[in-house]
């Protein structure tokens, strides 16, 4: 079985264009040549207009999610919060830090998400706001609530204390380890 002109010539494009780009990155987060070509190409698909980035709609389509606040933050996350639209090298370590399957990583990326103003604490309302998006419901799940709560420092809850309280309770994660099984079947279908 061999493979058509075109992704012959995209695999070149890659390893002598792309790749270079992202190499640390690659390094970093122990992605594979193929997985980092695997991402381009699906990247590649995905960028309907063909310009080199990533609009919201096309980022939430690629990774069969329905539009919710924190898919949104995500999606955020990928453009550093500009609403632009993002680039491969951006893509690719969003990417890395969903891939892994530990919950300290996705509470890490989580964690990023909702500490807007870079103060390493979570409030309350944040805490309240991030459990209502990632459950995607209009109240906080008071257990999740109450749990997290134990970790609360007065101020708020810093990150390696939120890890903790996540660990405990990993089900809190739901959304972000839908993203991650649905990653992981698109990477296994190319």
């Amino acid at each position: 079985m061999g493979c058509s002109s075109s992704q012959h010539d995209e695999r070149i494009f890659f390893d002598e264009q792309v790749k270079p780009l992202i190499s640390n990155l690659m390094e970093i987060s122990q992605l594979s040549i193929d997985e980092a070509f695997k991402l381009f190409a699906l990247f590649t698909a995905m960028d309907k207009d063909k310009d080199g980035t990533l609009s919201c709609a096309e980022f939430h389509k690629m990774l069969r999610l329905k539009v919710t606040l924190v898919s949104e933050r995500m999606y955020l996350m990928l453009t550093n919060g500009t609403h632009a639209e993002a680039s491969f090298p951006d893509f690719v370590k969003a990417i890395c830090k969903l891939k892994g399957l530990q919950v300290a990583h996705l509470g890490d990326f989580i964690y990023d998400i909702f500490d807007i103003d870079r103060k390493n604490s979570l409030s309350i309302y944040e805490i309240d706001a991030l459990l209502r998006m990632l459950t995607n419901k209009e109240e906080a799940d008071s257990n999740f609530l109450r749990h997290l709560l134990n970790f609360f420092d007065g101020e708020g809850i810093n990150k390696e204390s939120f890890i903790k309280g996540l660990e405990q309770k990993p089900t809190i994660l739901h959304l972000l380890l839908e993203v991650q099984v649905n990653l992981n079947v698109i990477l296994l279908e190319k």
